[in-house]
């Protein structure tokens, strides 16, 4: 059985409530940004593109940020920017404190509607491409 990847978007959208806690904020973030690179891989795989299983995040969003469309590059920005966004929520502690680029929880709770809201927007750009 296939596993529809656009589920992680759906859950991710279930997680950002106004009583959500920083752990749902941040997993929320990084299922959205799952939803994306999953969607730009199977769009490379209808286009019979190459990749290497090593670094695949890397090569999926420079796949689109070749492309001859300023659509297809903007994807590709899109997609490298929104897998920074991910790792600092998986990776970085201390990104959502005080001292972080996202200082409360009102700016982390702001930053993951607006990826869910991008990774939306881009997912139907990927697909009607």
């Amino acid at each position: 059985m296939n596993f529809n990847w656009n589920e992680y978007l759906v859950f991710a959208n279930r997680l950002v409530s106004e009583n959500a806690e920083p752990a749902d904020l941040r997993t929320a973030i990084s299922r959205a940004y799952y939803a994306l690179f999953h969607a730009a891989l199977e769009k490379m795989h209808d286009e019979n593109a190459a990749l290497d299983p090593r670094n695949q995040h890397s090569q999926v969003w420079n796949y689109f940020c070749r492309g001859d469309e300023l659509e297809r590059r903007w994807i590709g920005n899109c997609g490298h920017r929104l897998k920074r966004e991910r790792q600092l929520a998986d990776y970085f502690p201390s990104v959502y404190s005080p001292i972080g680029p996202y200082p409360s929880y009102d700016s982390l709770f702001k930053k993951a509607l607006e990826v869910m809201d991008e990774v939306q927007w881009l997912i139907a750009k990927i697909h009607a491409l």
